[in-house]
């Protein structure tokens, strides 16, 4: 940010203020001071402000001023940029957007790309803190059609007091998940799998994780891929060539199958039929 001079009767005060204006802390702000400032004989002779220079005022702050510079660049109009924070995020809602469906992308890309870059950015100065991007409710109208999605299932895991495996999801789909059921105290999850789309375990509370981490580990309970290279040789025994195929060539070899010779049929004669 732009460092920014501020002028007032004492330090004190212009720190007061400007924590007020800002919502900050005072331990949030970096400055320094210009001039101590002095009340003067009998309060008004030879009196001087206090002055000083701030540098930062918390990283908050600097990302909503990131955001908006941003979106500057973009020429994409904006009526505000709402910001929340909870325990282990910052969340910044940008509303009224000129063009939404710019910002957002298909099933929003680039939002995720968005925000991707600006947790890039000021990675290392928030903590443990994700940084969070909304435009105009989207994500929670999303969240809204997930939870519906899989609401039945969640109720099946109580009912039959059974662990119950979702199929593979990115990222924001189990983070919505999670934070669901936070609020069901019944029941837990639990994430498996590598990669970027990985598979959410529900079950419910006091079951033993050890179970489901073996279980979902091991080989026996995984199911072969049809499209991979290393398939078991058993299943390429049992193969059998299509009839149409009994002609096409050996991939190996290139060549084609052998035809038998063709043969004209003897003509009966009438020693043959004695």
């Amino acid at each position: 940010m732009e460092p920014k001079v501020l002028t007032g009767s004492t330090v004190e005060k212009i720190l007061e203020e400007f924590c007020r204006k800002h919502k900050v802390k005072a331990d949030d702000i970096q400055y320094e001071v210009i001039e101590e400032g002095k009340s003067g004989f009998l309060g008004f002779i030879g009196t001087k402000k206090a002055q000083i220079k701030i540098t930062s005022f918390g990283i908050k702050q600097e990302i909503m001023e990131f955001l908006e510079k941003l979106l500057d660049k973009m020429e994409i109009e904006f009526v505000d940029i709402e910001e929340s924070e909870t325990s282990d995020s910052f969340n910044y809602h940008i509303v009224g957007s000129s063009d939404p469906g710019f910002l957002i992308g298909k099933e929003a890309r680039f939002l995720n790309n968005l925000q991707y870059l600006v947790n890039r950015i000021f990675e290392g100065r928030t903590e443990t803190k994700r940084i969070y991007l909304d435009v105009d409710n989207y994500k929670e109208r999303q969240a809204e059609q997930i939870i519906r999605k899989y609401e039945i299932v969640l109720d099946r895991v109580v009912s039959n007091n059974k662990p119950y495996t979702l199929e593979p999801m990115d990222g924001n789909i189990r983070r919505v998940i999670h934070k669901y059921i936070e609020n069901r105290p019944e029941i837990r999850t639990l994430t498996i799998g590598d990669g970027k789309m990985k598979r959410i375990v529900v079950f419910p509370k006091g079951y033993d994780q050890t179970k489901i981490r073996k279980r979902s580990y091991s080989p026996s309970t995984r199911r072969p891929n049809p499209n991979s290279d290393n398939r078991d040789k058993v299943e390429k025994e049992d193969r059998r060539p299509h009839p149409k195929a009994a002609n096409t060539p050996n991939p190996k070899t290139g060549f084609k199958p052998r035809k038998k010779p063709y043969r004209k049929p003897k003509k009966q004669t009438d020693n043959d039929t004695e």
